[in-house]
């Protein structure tokens, strides 16, 4: 899909700083910047196995995975072949937690050997959670938070991706304009 005037400045800044922050709400492209961002980054140099996708949970991971190959559709571009390639995990697999004695494999010793990272529905992230994934990355590593800043914060301890946004650092970038239709399932009839 053609990307609009909202989609081409979030995507621009997102590829513009080290830690970028994508928010909107339900509908208003998130999953295709993303996968604009992902395209991006593999073209200028970052080597897919270099790059992850995570999310809190399993389930997200998954939603993420489908919706950025749903919109591929039958393309066959080395930007195409690169997402394809890309399986979200969730945060605690990629970060390596070991139940057994609650701690990671990867943290300030042992950083993620990534040069890019992008996190879905980061609003479920909480602050011990977030402060994990920043303390894992090797200095230089990209990292670009993706979620609704409105939605319900983590179960845990504080509200990440809300702060962040509210700060309206230079690496935020907000879709307003939203393209899907709303089911009824989302807007019952009253």
């Amino acid at each position: 899909p053609t990307l609009d005037e909202g989609q081409i400045d979030a995507l621009e800044t997102i590829l513009t700083h080290d830690l970028g922050v994508l928010t909107g709400g339900p509908g208003t492209g998130k999953t295709t910047v993303v996968a604009r961002v992902v395209e991006a980054l593999v073209a200028t140099g970052i080597r897919p196995d270099a790059l992850a996708l995570a999310a809190p949970t399993g389930r997200a991971a998954a939603r993420m995975g489908e919706a950025l190959r749903r919109g591929l559709g039958d393309r066959d571009d080395a930007g195409a072949r690169a997402l394809r390639g890309l399986n979200p995990t969730t945060v605690h697999r990629l970060l390596g937690y070991r139940p057994r004695d609650g701690r990671f494999r990867h943290g300030r010793r042992n950083p993620l050997p990534l040069q890019a990272l992008i996190i879905d529905e980061a609003s479920m992230l909480d602050v011990e959670l977030a402060g994990r994934v920043f303390e894992s990355l090797a200095p230089g590593t990209r990292l670009v938070l993706v979620g609704d800043a409105d939605q319900l914060p983590s179960v845990g301890r504080g509200a990440v991706l809300r702060d962040l946004v509210a700060a309206n650092g230079p690496g935020v970038a907000r879709l307003e304009r939203g393209f899907r239709v709303a089911t009824e399932e989302e807007n019952p009839p009253r």
